[in-house]
């Protein structure tokens, strides 16, 4: 029998859990079960989308299905069980007893993988473990998380692209692993796969070190204090439990970076910043990672984990998430809106961006500030670790960490340990799902009086003036009531990849502006709005009077016109990149095609007349778009009226087209 085949069976014999259930994966949105990963993640492509309403009942039904879950149920039962027959003032540690990982089997785990992937390159890379592993935080659930590094100098000079392309091939090949998926376009392109022998989840990443060290300062941290480790294994539970954490939303990372900040403002854990301010820089690709956790004061010695755990939970119950971002670096939050805006307040931030900036060759992307939660990566200042939290998420956050507080606070559950433990982890979400349910099915709205909705000769909405946000309610609850349609709306924002395009030129050009990039961003896309009326969809642009701008800025902000076009040049539209040409003249080659080829013909005649209005922020930072019927139109924004597939193709092209490509156009034609 050869050496290999001899240590599989030794490695085998020591995996004494066989994978039963692992080997299929479950939707983490609508908990349908596959075969593979692969499957389940084309599902979640292609069955969720990012529809606001939609993704808030799935998120709801995934919390239902799984607190339904024969599993979930089994499981309850069985902590039930286990926090009875605990001692006194020791239900906490049987609880996290009752979630820790078999930290031997993800031992041998790595170092049978690990063995694999060095041996398969003749030990010209080296592969390391990060994440749960090496902070000490996994779960019985917890996947493995490894980094391949280049040990050889004919390897280092490959890009990472390279080795990345021939670990996925030896993954493929290799009866040791199943299930292997690359996911190449991700902020940090990983191949996921099984452990064959285990059923253990692998990410395996090439491009990112930045993890080891997050994850030695982590280790390092809990360390400090066994109420420490405590407090970051049980909000793991908790979050996990709830489905706070899982794909689509919070990550065990910002957690993590969350508890750090909690620490921070209730029990003086120094910023990031006081801790680099006597060590030796330790820079990693531009990133400072050095630290010393000595002048680190002692939490006070009558607290206990359970007064952490309350204070985490009232701590940010009624955190504004929304107006801040969260920065461990610093140790406080700063204001949402001005936080980058003017960089030399935060010039650490600045020096880092260079340093990122001198070892890659290129700018890195900014701070992504826009999503609906900002928290910094206490190292890494340009990483929101909070990004994948969308709008349903925060509100499903908060809704756990109110009932969290008030349950840890209530003095009935406070001398029932068995009985809190249980609804922090079950019962809280069960109570979530009836508050919701019960207030599911709201009256049917009644349709509104014409004259609130009734539209003067421009187009535009009589009576009281209403804000950005009760318009947008307003259309979405008469969509949804069957009423009437006032307008379509659709907002845009600026991306990282388009500030950094602007930041990139100039840069490139050194210029020197009293505006800001928003400025011109949306300077730009009025510009783009109004070609692509005109030149792509052929229509007709009448300017309407509209609302006067602020005349203290430089830049208008409101814009309506009276559009209207004969011919259907939408239908059929095709919105893929070429590579002969730019985006533009491709779409431009259809609609003369279109012209030519529609005219006369019924189908493709239309009588489309409406008033579409731009209206931006005055920071420059939001372009609302909104479409409204013309009073006499028969069809107005029915489902399948001219308008809605208009503007349904409109947005489509919006979200399509090269920013970079048709900025350096934009930018030839002006001079700033």
């Amino acid at each position: 029998m050869s050496e290999a085949a001899m240590q599989t069976m030794k490695l085998t014999r020591a995996f004494q859990e066989p994978p039963g259930d692992n080997k299929q994966d479950d939707c983490k949105i609508c908990g349908a079960r596959f075969d593979n990963i692969k499957e389940c993640m084309a599902h979640e492509l292609r069955q969720h989308s990012n529809n606001p309403k939609r993704a808030a009942r799935q998120l709801l039904n995934t919390v239902a299905k799984v607190i339904n879950s024969d599993k979930n149920q089994a499981e309850r039962k069985k902590l039930q069980e286990v926090l009875e027959l605990a001692k006194p003032f020791k239900e906490l540690s049987a609880l996290l007893g009752f979630y820790a990982c078999d930290k031997q089997k993800l031992t041998n785990c790595f170092g049978h993988v690990r063995n694999c992937i060095e041996r398969e390159f003749r030990c010209r890379v080296k592969v390391f473990a990060f994440g749960s592993l090496v902070t000490g935080l996994a779960l019985r659930d917890s996947d493995l998380d490894l980094y391949v590094k280049p040990d050889d100098d004919q390897l280092s000079e490959a890009s990472s692209k390279q080795l990345f392309n021939m670990v996925t091939k030896f993954l493929h090949r290799s009866n040791c692993f199943t299930d292997v998926f690359a996911i190449r376009h991700a902020r940090v392109p990983i191949i996921k796969c099984k452990h064959q022998l285990t059923g253990l989840s692998l990410d395996i990443n090439m491009s990112n070190p930045n993890s080891l060290y997050n994850s030695r300062f982590v280790c390092d941290l809990i360390n400090m204090d066994q109420r420490l480790r405590e407090l970051f294994i049980f909000l793991k539970v908790w979050a996990k439990s709830v489905k706070l954490i899982g794909h689509g939303s919070m990550t065990s990372y910002c957690l993590i970076t969350l508890i750090i900040y909690y620490l921070q403002q209730r029990y003086k854990l120094p910023s990031i910043n006081e801790m680099q301010a006597h060590c030796e820089p330790m820079l990693v690709w531009g990133i400072n990672y050095a630290y010393n956790l000595t002048d680190m004061k002692p939490l006070p010695e009558l607290l206990k984990t359970q007064d952490l755990i309350a204070g985490f939970f009232e701590f940010y119950t009624n955190m504004d998430f929304e107006k801040i971002v969260i920065t461990p670096y610093l140790g406080r939050a700063l204001d949402r809106k001005g936080a980058l805006d003017q960089l030399e307040q935060y010039p650490e931030y600045v020096q880092q961006m260079r340093a990122i900036e001198t070892h890659r060759g290129e700018p890195p992307e900014m701070l992504q500030t826009q999503r609906c939660v900002c928290v910094q990566d206490p190292f890494e200042l340009n990483h929101n670790v909070a990004k994948t939290i969308s709008s349903n998420n925060l509100i499903y956050l908060r809704q756990c960490l109110a009932l969290a507080s008030q349950a840890v606070n209530d003095r009935k559950l406070q001398t029932a340990p068995p009985k809190l433990f249980d609804y922090l982890l079950f019962g809280l979400t069960e109570e979530i799902i009836r508050e919701i349910n019960s207030s599911a099915r709201p009256a049917k709205l009644r349709k509104q009086p014409a004259s609130v909705i009734e539209l003067d000769k421009n187009g535009s909405q009589k009576g009281e003036p209403q804000s950005q946000n009760e318009q947008r309610n307003q259309t979405e609850e008469q969509t949804n009531g069957g009423s009437l349609h006032i307008s379509h709306v659709t907002n845009l924002r600026p991306t990282s990849n388009e500030l950094k395009c602007l930041r990139t030129e100039f840069i490139a050009k050194n210029l020197k502006t009293e505006h800001t990039f928003y400025y011109y961003w949306m300077q730009f896309y009025v510009d783009v709005i109004q070609e692509m009326l005109t030149h792509i969809y052929a229509m007709k642009l009448e300017p309407v009077e509209s609302e006067p701008s602020d005349k203290t800025l430089p830049l208008q902000l409101n814009y309506t016109w009276h559009i209207t076009t004969s011919l259907n040049t939408w239908a059929a539209r095709n919105f893929q990149r070429t590579k002969d040409g730019s985006f533009f003249e491709y779409q431009r080659t259809q609609t003369l095609q279109y012209l030519r080829e529609r005219q006369n013909k019924s189908a493709y005649t239309v009588n489309l007349q409406a008033i579409l209005s731009l209206r931006g922020s005055e920071d420059y930072k939001d372009i609302r778009i909104e479409l409204k019927p013309m009073p006499d139109d028969p069809l107005g924004l029915q489902r399948n009226s001219p308008l809605t597939k208009f503007f349904k193709s409109f947005k489509n092209l919006l979200n399509s087209f090269s920013f970079k490509e048709k900025y350096t156009e934009w930018n030839g034609k002006h001079s700033f």
